[in-house]
């Protein structure tokens, strides 16, 4: 099953309901949720029935390992991604069209606007987030394996904790025990906090041994798993 086309499907569902002929996608992270693109500079135009990744001649090879199959409009060195952009949605003869409020900047939509004059746009903020609101297979899947491999990062960790590590080591260690384990990285810099420290939140690390403390803080956000205390 094609978890992204499923999802572009559901949500080109909702266009007409708002009276839209295509829609813009921006953010990094809803671009890959809805075409598996795991790159940056690009974006996806959705219509009712058609759907567009808009990037450029470095994701080629990229682009068609993880997402094959699916239309694109690769853009040439000397063409902004906004101009891009403007192309494709004159190309697909789109008038009104639907962008990600949240996910532009004042001069990243003066840009767009510029690039279609003629497109009446319509922002709003959470359309995408609103379907990753509801976890699919895929998803439930890719959580399963996140908290596995966080699992085996973490006993990695503690099978080589030392007394005389430093809070700092240890979190430069734990983004290397994911990798090592399967992971892309953590969801933000780990956090190690010895003793007294370990009840600050978001505690950055030091270079303080860890030594007999009796609590250790270790939080990397592996999803769905709350942060860890070794004792």
């Amino acid at each position: 099953m094609d978890h992204h086309a499923r999802r572009r499907e559901q949500l080109a569902r909702q266009l007409a309901g708002e009276g839209l002929d295509a829609l813009l996608v921006t953010s990094t992270v809803n671009v890959t949720y809805l075409t598996g693109f795991t790159g940056d500079s690009s974006a996806v135009v959705l219509t009712r029935d058609r759907a567009l990744l808009v990037s450029d001649p470095r994701y080629t090879g990229q682009i068609a390992d993880e997402c094959p199959g699916l239309e694109t409009h690769i853009r040439a060195p000397t063409t902004k991604l906004h101009e891009a952009i403007g192309q494709a949605l004159s190309r697909l003869g789109a008038r009104a069209a639907g962008c990600e409020s949240a996910a532009l900047t004042l001069a990243e939509a003066e840009a767009l606007r510029d690039s279609a004059p003629t497109l009446d746009w319509k922002p709003a903020a959470d359309r995408v987030e609103k379907l990753r609101m509801v976890k699919d297979k895929g998803e439930v899947a890719a959580i399963r394996e996140a908290v596995a491999i966080a699992e085996r990062a973490f006993t990695a960790f503690l099978g080589l904790l030392r007394p005389e590590d430093r809070e700092k080591d240890l979190a430069d260690a734990m983004e290397g025990y994911v990798r090592r384990c399967g992971g892309l990285g953590c969801c933000f810099p780990p956090i190690i906090a010895a003793g007294d420290r370990a009840a600050l939140p978001h505690c950055p690390p030091t270079t303080r041994q860890v030594g007999d403390a009796d609590l250790l803080l270790v939080d990397w956000a592996p999803p769905g798993r709350p942060p860890t205390r070794a004792t």
